[in-house]
C-alpha cells in the first residue's frame, strides 16, 4: 500500500495499538523520548492508545504513564483487557484449571521450564531463566515507585490452578518444543503461540491479540479499518491482520513482514516514532 493511500487512511484512525517488547520498547526496555513525544501527538489528535502485550499486568506498570483515561491495556495476549480509569476489566479469561495442571505436569516431568502467570502472582521453577527478567523489572519498578511483580518458586505444583492467564514455556531445544506443542494440541483444548525465540505462550481458546483488539473495537463502536497496529512477533500477527493499517519494525521476525502495510526502522532507531510522523504527517 503506497504511503499516500496510507496517509489518507490514517485520517480515519481512532485507535493505535502497540506491542511492547521489540516494538514500542527499545533494546534497553525503554520508551524513548522521541516515541513518547509521538504518542502524545496521537493523543492530541483524539486517537486512543492501547498497549497489547504478552506480558502479564504486573509487568506493565512502568508503562502506564503512557496511557490516559479512555485508553486500553491488553495483557497476556488478550486474556485481560482493561480500560484505564475503569475498575472492572473489559475482558478477563483464564485457563481451565485441570488443563493448566496437565501442561504444568508434562513440563515438570520432562524438565521443561514452565512459568505460570496469574494476575496477582507469577510462579517459576528453581532453574527458570525467565525469573531474572522479573527481578530486573522489579528493581526498575522500585526506583519508579510503581507496583512490583510478585514472584514465587514451585517444585512440582502450585497451591491452586485457578485464575491462570497464561503459561509461558521456555525451551531452546526444538525437539522438546515440538513435544510440548504436540501435547498442548493433542491432549488439551488449549492453544499456543510464540512470543520470542523458544518461547511458547499457552492460553485458553479464544485468546489472541487480534480477538482482544476486536473486542476493544466493539467496545468503542469502531470498525477494524479505524485501527492502526504495531508489532514485531508471531503473537502480533492476528492484530496486524485485523487492523486497517499494520506497521512492522525492521527488527521483526521474518514471518511478520508479509502482514505489514508499512515497514519502519528498527526499535533501536525509534522506528515507531518515525512511522507515526510519516503516516500521520505530524
Amino acid at each position: 500500500m503506497i504511503l499516500e493511500k496510507l496517509r489518507e487512511q490514517a485520517k480515519q484512525i481512532k485507535l493505535a495499538v502497540f506491542d511492547l517488547d521489540g516494538t514500542l520498547l527499545n533494546p534497553d526496555g525503554q520508551v524513548s523520548e522521541k516515541t513518547q513525544t509521538a504518542l502524545k501527538i496521537l493523543k492530541r489528535k483524539g486517537i486512543r492508545l492501547c498497549i497489547a502485550t504478552g506480558r502479564i499486568y504486573s509487568m506493565t506498570t512502568m508503562y502506564h504513564h503512557l496511557l490516559d483515561d479512555g485508553d486500553f491495556l491488553l495483557t497476556s495476549n488478550g486474556a485481560t483487557i482493561r480500560m484505564i480509569g475503569k475498575e472492572d476489566p473489559v475482558q478477563k479469561m483464564t485457563i481451565d484449571p485441570t488443563q493448566a495442571k496437565q501442561v504444568v505436569d508434562f513440563c515438570v516431568k520432562h524438565q521443561i521450564e514452565c512459568n505460570i502467570f496469574k494476575h496477582e502472582a507469577c510462579y517459576f521453577q528453581s532453574f527458570s531463566t525467565r525469573v531474572k527478567r522479573f527481578e530486573s523489572y522489579n528493581e526498575e519498578a522500585a526506583i519508579a515507585n510503581v507496583e512490583l511483580a510478585i514472584t514465587y518458586f514451585y517444585e512440582s505444583e502450585i497451591p491452586d490452578y485457578e485464575g491462570i492467564e497464561k503459561l509461558l514455556i521456555i525451551e531452546k531445544d526444538p525437539q522438546k518444543s515440538k513435544q510440548v506443542m504436540k501435547f498442548v494440541l493433542e491432549e488439551t483444548d488449549l492453544i499456543h503461540t510464540t512470543s520470542g525465540p523458544g518461547y511458547i505462550d499457552v492460553s485458553q481458546q479464544g485468546i489472541s491479540k487480534g480477538i482482544g483488539v476486536q473486542k476493544i473495537a466493539e467496545f468503542m463502536n469502531i470498525s477494524p479499518s479505524s485501527i492502526c497496529a504495531f508489532g514485531d512477533y508471531d503473537n502480533d500477527i492476528s492484530m496486524l491482520d485485523l487492523a486497517g493499517i499494520s506497521v512492522v519494525p525492521q527488527n521483526a521476525q521474518p514471518a511478520v513482514f508479509p502482514h505489514a502495510n508499512y515497514v519502519t526502522l528498527s526499535n533501536e532507531q525509534d522506528g515507531i516514532a518515525l512511522a507515526i510522523h510519516h503516516l500521520f504527517e505530524v
